[in-house]
């Protein structure tokens, strides 16, 4: 009995990792297209079908390879070398960790990548210092200017001033780590103490959570993988010590975060379906251009803001009039 039910784990364990076995090098009329994403996450799922959908009207009937990582690196790593071996039309990796090991797997072999939801794309070496991505590869990235994250907090109006601002972030994350560092220099010029507190994996959310908590007056969270899996968590920590989160990721204000500024998840699928198409027809990769999606937009919770008391002065800027 006992040796069944370890059969049975195992494949439980593994079976994400079954591939189907699909014609990639078969009729060039039907494309497979590789898709994965580091985590599953309603932003990132998001993504994901905004992608499908504008792709699936331009190629009604097209076959897809879609495998998650469920947080883990090392298995993000074997998904790309798995996709590189099957030999895809292209791949598409949905956020900056899936990114980096799809691109190292298949620049060998001339596979074009493209990615999505990638805040730094220079940082983590898929653009050159000049903003063009590096050859093979295009994509959408996600990420906002700190001088623009600092206007959107100032526009906000506690009932009692913010000083002190608590930030969870992934140190194994280099998207993490590099808003972190780019939004320190910005804030700290502006007056604000920062709080940074690392969180290894979900199950440092608890104890980071209820230190930002104690020790801040708001906690800010970027485009975080390992931080926003933990959110449910984070933000029922952080309204019992009544401290106010403000985060990156629009799904987050539905769950309970007071505002964001960032991009519509659902757009940015759709952007990255444009390029992939026009790589499916015949465009040459290296000749697209990283783009974002159109935006940012404000989302606003308004039943937190009442609890917390806080208002919105008007909108800063013409970019950032999408308020939802």
């Amino acid at each position: 009995m006992l040796k069944k039910i370890i059969l049975v784990c195992i494949i439980a364990a593994t079976s994400f990792l079954i591939y189907d076995h699909l014609n990639y090098n078969g009729d060039s009329a039907v494309p497979v297209i590789a898709i994965t994403q580091i985590a599953p996450h309603p932003s990132l799922d998001k993504i994901r079908q905004g992608f499908l959908d504008t792709f699936q009207k331009k190629y009604p009937i097209f076959k897809i390879d879609y495998q998650n990582a469920q947080g883990s690196q090392p298995l993000s790593m074997q998904i790309a070398q798995k996709f590189v071996s099957a030999a895809p039309k292209l791949i598409v990796a949905i956020t900056t960790p899936s990114a980096m090991n799809c691109y190292q797997a298949a620049k060998v072999k001339d596979i074009p990548v493209v990615f999505s939801g990638v805040s730094n794309p220079v940082l983590a070496k898929l653009v050159n210092a000049r903003g063009h991505p590096l050859p093979g590869l295009t994509g959408v990235s996600d990420g906002i200017a700190p001088n623009e994250q600092l206007k959107f907090i100032n526009s906000l109006t506690f009932k009692a001033p913010i000083k002190t601002i608590g930030i969870l972030y992934s140190p194994g994350e280099i998207n993490a780590v590099a808003q972190v560092q780019a939004f320190e220099e910005v804030f700290k010029n502006a007056q604000f103490n920062i709080l940074k507190i690392p969180v290894n994996n979900t199950s440092d959310i608890t104890l980071a959570t209820q230190k930002a908590a104690q020790d801040s007056d708001m906690i800010y969270v970027f485009n975080d993988n390992t931080v926003v899996s933990g959110m449910s968590q984070l933000l029922k920590i952080a309204h019992e010590q009544n401290t106010p989160v403000v985060v990156s990721d629009p799904e987050s204000v539905d769950l309970g975060a007071l505002a964001a500024l960032t991009y519509d998840q659902y757009l940015m699928g759709v952007k990255t379906a444009e390029l992939a198409i026009k790589i499916v027809e015949g465009e040459k990769v290296d000749t697209i251009s990283v783009e974002k999606p159109d935006g940012p937009t404000i989302y606003f919770n308004d039943r937190v803001a009442q609890k917390y008391g806080v208002t919105r002065l008007p909108v800063l800027n013409k970019q950032n009039d999408g308020e939802k």
